[in-house]
């Protein structure tokens, strides 16, 4: 059963004069429908106070808003009001991101560049004198002279690049010319391909450097107070080129204390051990070189370098061979066959008959 409505909540107001009278409540608002959840109940409105007679005395209560179980009709269930639709942006006058501007490539003229690195002298080998012992090593037995080095392979050059041809240039280097270290050879011996072999690999292993930079100046006799001393001594000037043109002085520092430790001596005896031409005499050698000395000198050497081969010449233009003249036109010549006819063929033997004939009738008498 529906609760009092709204109008007869409101007539249960008190009256002013009695004291024992109490106001109403306010009615309560009604529920939404249930065909719209989303629809609200009105708000019931506020009791009235008690009179004025009675202050403790309470007003009414007011009544409760109707409950509608039945489903809002959808033409009257109470709607939202429409969201203004936002404005969307014409796609043509719409924000764009501004395009990322493309990272600045550095021009290659002006790319700092990192100069050429110059090649470097090596540094020395530390010398470890336990890895060069003499017990170590084949001492040859009787002489030297026949001993020959195993063929090796020629070199082979490298290969020319396409466009480009080989060209001789002369290039400054610095050298270190060691003064002449004695060695117990005869200078027949010192010759041998093998012995001069085994100093110049020796002295290169000793100071760390490749053995094409390392060259025999000269080899004399050793000789003193006007007469030979021995004639199986020799002098061997060792010159070594720098690889670094401005590291030549610390090279020169380098070989003057590979001579002083032993190091030079010690792998010239290994590398004649190798190549079987270690002597006894060399194999006695003292290692330490105490008066060793060195000087750097500026030289020149030849090298070969590709570079781009020259334009062929152009060819001068040809001269046009001369035009053959024609054969002469020959002279017009007198040709009896040329004037050949039947009168003509017949006049001598005619004039021969007529002649007969004359000469016939003289004799006759006529």
């Amino acid at each position: 059963m529906p609760l009092p409505d709204l109008v007869a909540a409101r007539r249960l107001s008190v009256n002013g004069g009695d004291a024992e009278t109490n106001g109403s409540y306010g009615s309560y608002g009604s529920y939404g429908s249930y065909g719209n959840p989303e629809a609200n109940g009105s708000y019931g409105s506020y009791g009235s106070y008690g009179s004025y007679g009675n202050p403790e005395a309470d007003g009414s209560y007011g009544s409760y808003g109707s409950y509608n179980d039945a489903p809002a009709d959808p033409t009257e269930a109470p709607t939202n009001p429409p969201t203004e639709a936002s404005n969307l942006a014409d796609p043509a006058e719409a924000p764009t991101d501004a395009p990322t501007e493309a990272p600045k490539v550095a021009d290659p003229t002006e790319a700092p560049t990192n100069p050429p690195t110059t090649p470097k002298n090596p540094p020395k080998p530390e010398f470890v004198a336990a890895n060069f012992e003499i017990s170590d090593m084949s001492v040859a037995k009787g002489g030297i002279e026949s001993v020959t080095l195993p063929p090796t392979q020629a070199p082979t050059s490298p290969p020319t690049n396409a466009g480009m041809v080989w060209k001789t240039k002369t290039v400054n280097i610095k050298v270190v010319k060691v003064d002449p270290i004695p060695f117990p050879f005869s200078k027949a011996e010192a010759e041998l391909p093998a012995v001069r072999k085994s100093l110049i690999d020796g002295f290169a292993a000793a100071i760390g450097m490749d053995s094409k930079y390392v060259t025999i100046g000269a080899i004399t006799e050793k000789t003193g107070r006007g007469r030979r001393l021995s004639a199986t001594k020799v002098n061997v000037e060792f010159v070594v080129e720098s690889i670094d043109i401005d590291g030549a002085s610390e090279l020169a520092s380098t070989i003057e204390e590979a001579a002083l430790e032993g190091s030079i001596i010690a792998n010239i005896q290994k590398e004649a051990s190798n190549n079987g031409v270690l002597t006894q005499a060399l194999a006695d050698m003292p290692r330490v070189l105490e008066n060793v000395t060195t000087e750097v000198k500026a030289s020149t050497k030849e090298i070969q370098e590709q570079v781009t081969a020259p334009a062929p010449p152009t060819p001068a233009p040809e001269t046009p061979a001369p035009p053959t003249p024609a054969p002469p036109t020959p002279a017009p010549v007198d040709d009896p066959a040329g004037d050949f006819s039947a009168g003509t063929s017949v006049a001598p033997a005619f004039g021969t008959v007529m002649a007969i004939f004359a000469l016939s009738m003289v004799w006759t008498g006529l």
